[in-house]
């Protein structure tokens, strides 16, 4: 590992290794929240090292602010920061209108549902489904629960009731 020269600022030390332990740390909690894969867990983690991460790429810049403001000109920079700007347009006027996924929209709306109903959906009899979850340590205390009921008295996750039940159906 090179010395450090006298007279380096701590700016001039951290910045670049915390941003990119940082990136790195949210760049996969970001990806996993994404797959649904241990959401309540890692979202609160996400969000606070995301910010801390915001703060140490303005560290990371302010050290090379000679070299950012050289690719900032460049006409690929420009292209590729009008694109993202364009694409973050698209998604909000997509959820501002009510848009969105119309499949998430239906697993919600199925998670909310009573057990029996979407057990039917499945081809599932309420007891086959009952039996799946409770057999996975969920807990079920009453026949007309949603999913999402089940999963919270269980502290479990939704998908992981779905995955139960789409895994009983076969």
């Amino acid at each position: 590992m090179a010395a450090t020269p006298a007279g380096t600022s701590s700016i001039q030390k951290y910045a670049t290794p915390l941003a990119v332990a940082l990136f790195a740390v949210v760049g996969v909690s970001g990806v996993l929240i994404f797959f649904h894969l241990g959401e309540g867990a890692l979202k609160g983690l996400h969000e606070w090292l995301g910010l801390a991460f915001v703060a140490a790429s303005a560290l990371h810049v302010a050290r090379n602010w000679n070299g950012f403001v050289k690719i900032v000109k460049t006409k690929r920079t420009q292209a590729l920061v009008g694109l993202t700007g364009i694409a973050a347009a698209a998604f909000i006027m997509v959820s501002a209108q009510g848009g969105g996924n119309p499949m998430k929209a239906f697993v919600f709306a199925a998670a909310k549902a009573p057990l029996p109903q979407v057990a039917q959906v499945l081809n599932l009899s309420p007891d086959q489904a009952i039996a799946g979850l409770v057999a996975k340590g969920f807990t079920v205390t009453d026949a007309n629960q949603s999913l999402a009921q089940i999963a919270k008295a269980s502290k479990r996750e939704v998908p992981e009731a779905f995955g139960i039940l789409m895994s009983a159906k076969n």
